[in-house]
């Protein structure tokens, strides 16, 4: 501080302003003045409707569990008022008390020791054969694979469970003998059944990730004398590291949301029981409602990290594909030392040793050939049991056709009962159509003004948002039941609707998806067209976050097409189910009426009809879409 300042500030009356004023003369150091935040009002569009909805239906249910968690219930004598007190951590010993619940933490562990690593396993297996060019007909192995993420879980538990049946399944050699659902088989049972449906969006995640590989790399590998397994082994897997990694962290977070397998195999459990021990009388009836930061695994940057993660797998050749390379020619160099005159472009093929065998071409074949049988056949038999009338469908081939009675069937179906399952499927498309659209652009507004604005406790919000994405979503059900009772909104749509239109994931996916393909300088000349951010934003950033913006919505509606455990104990009128709650409930009662389970088999078959026809339109976007949140 100057003189003239100290002596200024030290006498009686000084003005602040003035030392201030002072210190900014020649010979003292100015204060650095905090930078101005800009685009204050286009902020709060973007990223308001996505907090408030976040912060509604993610952190109050969470706050609310902890807060209730923490009270305890207090009866003044034997028939006085109950009241609810605090109890401190009273609750918590009680649960680390009780053996069944220690019992239940065991068995999800083993699950997860044993399940998600034989799962992303075959997944970076078929995902590395599928990169590689031992394998011929790629688009066709990669479409089988990916198939059973379009059935949703409780259509994939339904199936299966008739699949384990000793009297309907095809491999009935095999479940006259072996009980799958009982006490000791029926975890892995469950095991298989979310094996089969999530290998292959593992294995896209990885694939989507190797494609982005400069294909430099390979042919620098092979000129060295690696081999396939060596170049998988060296280059590829510790450039994927971060999608591996990623995959890991999802199937860990589901297999701790592991409902609508058990519940299903339970029906089917009870129904096995009462085939060896009948009693006719019990009425089995389970539909009663009342009863990441930015690091280095998910964007930072580290060890293996790839950044030009967009364009690349336009220009990526399939592996073993002629490259060119540019080699100097003995004509046109000179002597040592000298520049080179010209260069010659080389189309040669890898060396002759390093060419794949007949024997690892078969074995790869063999290979993607077995398991696209395992990955197509429950699907086959659930289109081959929908054809058939009740008689037919124990008394033929259960994998082939007897007389065509699908339309007849679809018929049946859609009249029994006023055709509440048509008003099952509207329900669906609704919470699933609509909650997808407004859920992906409320999420990709979010993470395009966290890519592109600057403003204080952005790092903080995107760090909150990511958390969510590891919260599982059973945890927050019976919150939202709660909350909702006390404001009257169970039982209706918006109970459903609304918590669905949150996407954590979204948010991370639109954030660095518009960081690589939304150019700074291409939203500065909008501006300088004197277009507004929300304009920018709607006609020139959202055509160039296509790819991912498909992706969210592709995901989130997957995601609430699958929805189960919220509409089980949010929904009692039937007429608001949707076609997962309502297909569950008709397997529950198929002992007590038999047709039940004709149409069950042909609504899972119609169930899964839309999944697939939306997967297939949107793929080429939804493959760029992941080649960006895959390695990122």
């Amino acid at each position: 501080m100057s003189a003239s300042t100290a002596r200024f500030t030290d006498a009686p009356g000084g003005d602040a302003r003035t030392a201030r004023r002072l210190a900014r003369q020649p010979g003292t150091r100015p204060r650095p003045a905090r930078p101005r935040v800009q685009h204050k009002r286009a902020i709060l569009i973007f990223v308001l409707p996505f907090g408030v909805l976040f912060a509604l239906f993610y952190l109050v249910p969470i706050g609310y569990a902890i807060y209730e968690s923490l009270l305890v219930i207090k009866r003044e004598g034997t028939f006085g008022a109950a009241s609810e007190v605090f109890g401190g951590f009273s609750q918590y010993v009680l649960v680390f008390q009780n053996g069944p619940f220690w019992q239940s933490v065991g068995r999800v562990l083993a699950f997860g020791a044993v399940q998600v690593p034989i799962m992303l396993g075959l997944a970076l297996l078929f995902a590395l054969l599928l990169d590689s060019p031992l394998v011929r007909g790629k688009k066709f192995f990669r479409l089988a694979f990916f198939v059973p993420y379009a059935v949703p879980g409780v259509i994939a538990a339904i199936m299966w469970g008739y699949l384990y049946s000793p009297n309907l399944s095809p491999f009935s050699a095999v479940t006259q003998n072996v009980n799958f659902l009982s006490a000791d088989l029926v975890l892995w049972a469950i095991a298989n059944v979310v094996t089969w449906v999530y290998v292959g969006y593992n294995m896209l995640i990885i694939y989507s990730a190797l494609l982005a590989i400069p294909a430099e790399l390979y042919e620098a590998a092979r000129l060295d004398g690696a081999g396939q397994l060596r170049i998988a082994w060296s280059v590829k897997i510790p450039l994927i590291m971060p999608a591996i990694v990623l995959t890991a962290i999802f199937s860990i977070i589901g297999t701790l949301q592991l409902l609508a397998e058990p519940q299903v195999f339970r029906s089917f459990r009870l129904r096995r029981d009462e085939h060896v021990h009948p009693e006719p009388h019990r009425v089995h009836d389970l539909v009663d409602p009342q009863r990441q930061p930015r690091g280095r695994v998910l964007g930072g940057a580290g060890p293996g990290h790839l950044r030009a993660l967009v364009h690349v797998p336009q220009v990526h050749p399939a592996e073993g594909s002629q490259v060119s390379t540019l080699v100097p020619t003995p004509e046109t160099s000179t002597g040592a030392g000298g520049p080179a005159r010209g260069i010659r472009p080389s189309t040669a093929k890898p060396p002759r040793a390093q060419r794949e065998s007949p024997f690892a071409r078969a074995s790869a074949m063999i290979v993607m050939g077995v398991f696209t049988l395992y990955f197509l056949v429950p699907v086959w038999w659930l289109l081959v049991a929908a054809t058939k009338d009740r008689a037919q469908f124990t008394g033929t081939n259960p994998l082939w056709f007897a007389d065509f009675s699908l339309f007849q069937n679809i018929g049946a179906l859609v009249s029994y009962r006023d055709g509440v399952y048509l008003k099952w499927m509207l329900n669906s498309a609704l919470y699933a159509g609509l909650g997808a659209l407004v859920g992906t652009i409320i999420a990709g507004m979010c993470g395009y003004a966290l890519a592109k604005y600057r403003f204080p406790g952005r790092e903080l919000i995107f760090n909150v948002v990511l958390g969510g994405v590891l919260v599982p979503a059973t945890a927050l059900a019976l919150p939202l039941f709660l909350i909702f009772s006390q404001i009257s909104l169970t039982n209706t749509f918006w109970s459903v609707f609304l918590p669905s239109l949150v996407s954590p994931f979204g948010v991370y996916l639109a954030r660095i998806y518009a960081s690589a393909s939304v150019p700074d300088e291409l939203i500065e000349a909008a501006r300088l067209d004197g277009a507004g951010e929300v304009r920018t934003f709607f006609t020139v950033s959202v055509r160039m976050m296509v790819p991912a913006l498909v992706t969210v919505f592709l995901f989130q509606f997957v995601a609430i097409w699958n929805n189960f455990f919220l509409p089980l104990i949010m929904l009692r009128d039937e007429t608001l189910f949707p076609v997962t709650l309502g297909l569950y409930g008709w397997n529950s009662q198929v002992n007590q009426i038999p047709v039940l389970r004709d149409y069950v088999l042909i609504g899972a078959l119609l169930s899964i009809i839309p999944l697939i026809i939306i997967f297939l339109l949107l793929q080429r976007f939804w493959r760029n879409g992941l080649s960006a949140g895959s390695v990122k």
